[in-house]
């Protein structure tokens, strides 16, 4: 009953995400054909590109990670975990670390609707709480001089409230330096993944959750948080499909992702040339993984151009879908167990045993 509960309430609890896909008022015909639309939407690409199956030489200390939504939300967990080996994180429509703190229902009644309610302080306690039981990074690597925190927030943003945004900001500025923390935003933004031509008109949300305002999101992010810099930060090339791999996950069962993650390795860090490269994570949103979007947000969110460009290898780890997690969301409320944002906990475990495997 439990079980059955929960998802009722997550379903519900997370409707706005399904509003600008098949609405009340359209007519049974258009949600009919909406709804086979979604579906075969929803149907998982196995991945077609060979595996990867050659070693990468990755700076281990230029490691990075963004997250879009529910992906801004581990994005931020899996920083505050391991900020030993994870230098820079952005998160887009994200908010506070440990928001929901086990609880559905905070999740969507607090976090999002009305993040104004956060206790930040509280929060605050909790971290150096965990801080002492060795469940977390040491607070010495947030503050180290290259670690980078960028944080997006729309106003125009209806999922996640912007104040979410500033209470992250908030919590950010009580465990690192000020100066390590840059504040962006846009004026018309929906909620979703910014770029410049692909995607759901701006100030629209919805499938794929990838918005065309005119923004260049990944390439402003990659600017902000890869440290240290290449000495040249060239502007974007092409994309090459050879140059995109598959990796195996061997994720628990208890993490429940799927079997596949994707990477985008550039010309320059194949095994032939010898080149070192720095890594960077790129984190989906609800409804954003391979099994509903197929490989949108891999091939057009906009990283792999600057990677290309700039000796970035980009990782796009999956999370599947579930009776629990029927939008296929990372665990940023307690799916997977209620301790969910500790090093222990099954996501940020598998996560970070899939980077040190690259």
């Amino acid at each position: 009953m439990r079980l059955i509960k929960l998802l009722l309430i997550s379903i519900a609890a997370l409707a706005p995400l399904f509003a600008t896909s098949v609405s009340a008022s359209t007519p049974a015909s258009s949600r009919s054909a909406a709804s086979a639309s979604l579906k075969a939407t929803t149907a998982q690409v196995r991945p077609t590109h060979p595996e990867l199956n050659f070693p990468l030489r990755l700076h281990r200390d230029q490691i990075s990670v963004s997250g879009i939504s529910s992906g801004a939300f581990m994005a931020v967990q899996l920083h505050i975990a391991h900020a030993e080996s994870i230098r820079g994180i952005a998160s887009i429509a994200g908010g506070i670390w440990n928001c929901a703190e086990g609880d559905l229902q905070r999740s969507q009644d607090v976090c999002l609707k009305q993040p104004e309610k956060v206790d930040v302080a509280a929060l605050e306690q909790l971290y150096r709480s965990q801080l002492q039981s060795g469940k977390l990074a040491a607070n010495s690597y947030l503050n180290a001089r290259d670690n980078r925190i960028w944080i997006f927030a729309s106003a125009k943003d209806q999922v996640t409230r912007p104040v979410a945004g500033d209470k992250l900001a908030e919590f950010y500025k009580s465990v690192a330096p000020l100066a390590q923390i840059q504040r962006a935003q846009h004026a018309d933004a929906a909620h979703g993944f910014l770029t410049e031509t692909y995607g759901k008109p701006c100030g629209q949300h919805g499938l794929p959750w990838i918005i065309d305002c005119d923004h260049d999101q990944a390439g402003e992010l990659l600017a902000a948080i890869v440290q240290p810099r290449p000495a040249k930060w060239n502007s974007r090339q092409s994309t090459i499909s050879q140059n995109y791999f598959r990796v195996a996950q061997n994720a628990p069962p208890d993490a429940m992702m799927l079997d596949w993650a994707e990477v985008y390795v550039p010309t320059a860090c194949q095994a032939a040339t010898g080149k070192t490269c720095a890594l960077h994570v790129a984190l989906h949103g609800c409804q954003m993984s391979t099994e509903f979007i197929q490989r949108q947000f891999i091939e057009h969110a906009g990283y792999n151009a600057w990677a290309e460009a700039n000796d970035i290898v980009i990782l796009y780890p999956q999370v599947a879908k579930s009776r629990t997690n029927p939008l296929g969301c990372w665990d940023w409320f307690g799916y997977t167990q209620k301790d969910h944002v500790s090093r222990d906990a099954p996501q940020i475990r598998a996560l970070q045993k899939l980077i040190q495997a690259l």
